[in-house]
């Protein structure tokens, strides 16, 4: 076994990990590209950076390789021992239409593992879920739906990767046939652990739930099978095209999606954990030590927003809890003309309903501002977007619309404040949440006169 990391703990070392110039230098100085016959990487963007405990770190840096395709790898600071026998095989770089594969090199002097999701070491399985011989012997009868399964015996299975969180999880979607049929799709979840098999009956339970309430014009993925022993749950693939992110046709969209956010909050299911203010506090306290090891200047201009957030989140607890996604914002839906599928209920939880219309208003403004858009014109959609939902729903508490907001675009101004698209819209998130606050504390003073 290839000996543990040695700790190096230096600011200018993760100034480079966040550094497009630096990040080609190690990608080319460490990773054979040359060996799989492909050009050394360009145009390098920072994805991701994610907390990993109190000091670590997780970073997606994607980069072009001279296709059409842009392809990732993730970095894990500090990194982690390599299991027997992966060094052998731990530079065996794979180009596919599915991404990068094969790669799992350590720099010791940097305290990094540089890797593609087959060698994610708390999820071992992931080899097996991205490997498309090794599925198509367990997805074959899943996925031919008329029973001829020797018709389509020796046609492939194309595994794409949809979304990945080191460590956690991953959506992987599954497609058999060739270029002239598609035999079926299927999207699979899996994580470190069974957690999967509880999404199974969740998904059943909350489509019987959203049938009698809506008819099924508003559901979810309707579960297909799990597989244990890769901790996989399969779903059926939905139809329908992703919520637009520019206005105006964000617009449109985005009172859809409080329409089925209402509906979605008119189910109750027993069993569900509970979010309050206190986990939300967790939750932003974690994202602003990021930000303090990652920038210290920028830390410190948003501690006062922290510090505002904190004194709000006493009185934020106000609403009758519900059943709340949690991670709801436009890219969690597909639209049909007559169906809305809501996707990713990893995070179902009850609490206020004012966690999803937060955390989706945050994401409306990154886009509007990403759009170029003007702060006004968000302000205008965002009170019509509560009014639609009041008038569907119930009304809501202001004290929690008002925390649940600003701590969405706190917390939505730090995932994106290091990433090279969208760094750029972090301070006016910020300034929105600053403004929300404000509001607070002015209506706050006028009812103490």
């Amino acid at each position: 076994m290839t000996a543990p990391m040695t700790p190096s703990d230096s600011s200018a070392d993760i100034a480079a990990m966040l550094d497009p110039r630096e990040i080609r230098r190690l990608l080319c100085e460490n990773v054979p590209f040359t060996s799989a016959g492909a050009p050394m990487p360009c145009e390098i963007r920072v994805e991701r950076v994610w907390p990993a405990g109190h000091d670590g770190y997780v970073f997606e840096w994607s980069f072009d390789l001279g296709t059409s395709a842009r392809y990732s790898v993730f970095g894990v600071k500090p990194g982690f021992a390599l299991p027997d026998g992966a060094s052998d095989a731990a530079c065996d770089l794979r180009m596919g239409e599915g991404g990068l594969r094969g790669i799992c090199v350590q720099v010791p002097e940097r305290e990094l593992t540089i890797h593609t999701p087959d060698f994610d070491p708390k999820m071992p399985h992931m080899q097996e879920c991205l490997d498309p011989a090794a599925m198509a012997e367990r997805l074959l009868p899943v996925l031919v739906r008329d029973g001829r399964q020797s018709t389509w015996a020796s046609r492939k299975i194309d595994c794409e990767l949809l979304a990945y969180r080191v460590g956690r999880r991953a959506a992987i979607r599954y497609r058999c046939g060739d270029r002239d049929r598609v035999a079926g799709t299927l999207v699979g979840k899996t994580f470190r652990d069974a957690r999967g098999a509880r999404l199974i009956s969740l998904h059943d339970r909350v489509n019987a739930e959203l049938g009698l309430h809506t008819g099924g014009t508003v559901r979810v993925p309707s579960p297909v099978t799990y597989l244990g022993d890769v901790n996989l749950a399969l779903f059926s693939s939905a139809p329908g095209r992703e919520a637009a992110a520019t206005l105006p046709a964000l617009s449109r969209d985005a009172s859809t999606a409080m329409d089925a956010l209402t509906a979605l909050h008119g189910v109750w299911l027993d069993g569900l954990p509970s979010f309050t203010a206190d986990g939300e506090c967790t939750v932003i306290q974690r994202w602003h030590g990021v930000l303090q090891r990652l920038d210290g200047q920028v830390a410190r201009r948003t501690e006062p927003l922290l510090e505002g957030l904190l004194r709000l989140a006493k009185t934020a607890d106000g609403d009758t809890p519900c059943t709340i996604h949690r991670d709801f914002y436009e890219k969690q839906l597909l639209l049909t003309a007559r169906t809305t599928t809501i996707l990713d209920l990893d995070t179902i939880a009850t609490g206020s309903p004012c966690v999803d219309i937060g955390n989706f208003l945050a994401h409306l403004l990154l886009e509007t501002v990403r759009a170029r858009g003007s702060v006004r014109e968000f302000s205008t959609l965002k009170a019509l977007l509560i009014a639609r939902y009041e008038q569907r729903g119930r009304r809501l508490d202001q004290q929690a619309l008002r925390f649940y907001l600003a701590s969405a675009l706190f917390r939505v101004g730090a995932v994106h404040a290091r990433r090279t698209a969208t760094g750029g819209c972090a301070d006016t998130l910020w300034a929105y949440a600053s403004d929300v606050l404000s509001e607070d504390e002015a209506g706050g003073r006028r009812a103490a006169m």
